[in-house]
């Protein structure tokens, strides 16, 4: 019995963390379903999100514990290898998130696939994405299904 905590601690320990988290909420109605991929690192209130939903997948970023300064159009500023961009976006109500334009969010997608870096800086806060392990869990977010589908859904429906 004394080995176990180590044991615990030892298989603990070889777990990879990785900032790219994958969620899904299935309803057992596909209709309904949502599935989010998150980049989040600890250190920085800015995060990421990809959020696949019924119309397709759209990206957003958010902030945790402050709100954008701008009422209006917030900048924010891409960098992709050498290459720089800006846009101006609108924030969302309550100013704690910003919807990126589909064009700029394949942009940063294929980036991240070519396993490129890509920062990203608004207003102060900075994020960079980095692209390791981040095709696993877009294959994840992209796939037809949900992956906890309610099995017996369907069977019971006339």
């Amino acid at each position: 019995m004394k080995f176990i905590p180590f044991l615990i601690a030892l298989l603990a320990g070889c777990t990879v963390s990785t900032p790219w988290k994958f969620e899904t909420i299935a309803t057992g109605e596909q209709v309904f379903d949502s599935a989010r991929m998150i980049y989040s690192e600890n250190d920085s209130p800015l995060h990421f999100e990809i959020v696949r939903l019924e119309e397709g997948l759209v990206a957003f970023l958010n902030l945790k514990k402050f709100k954008f300064n701008t009422p209006d159009d917030v900048t924010i500023e891409f960098e992709i290898g050498e290459e720089k961009s800006e846009i101006s976006v609108p924030s969302l109500e309550g100013r704690m998130r910003l919807r990126i334009p589909s064009d700029t969010a394949e942009q940063i997608i294929l980036a991240l696939q070519e396993g490129k870096e890509v920062a990203i800086m608004v207003e102060g806060f900075e994020q960079r994405l980095q692209p390791e392990r981040f095709i696993k869990q877009y294959q994840k977010l992209t796939g037809n299904k949900a992956i906890f589908r309610n099995p017996f859904k369907g069977i019971f429906d006339p």
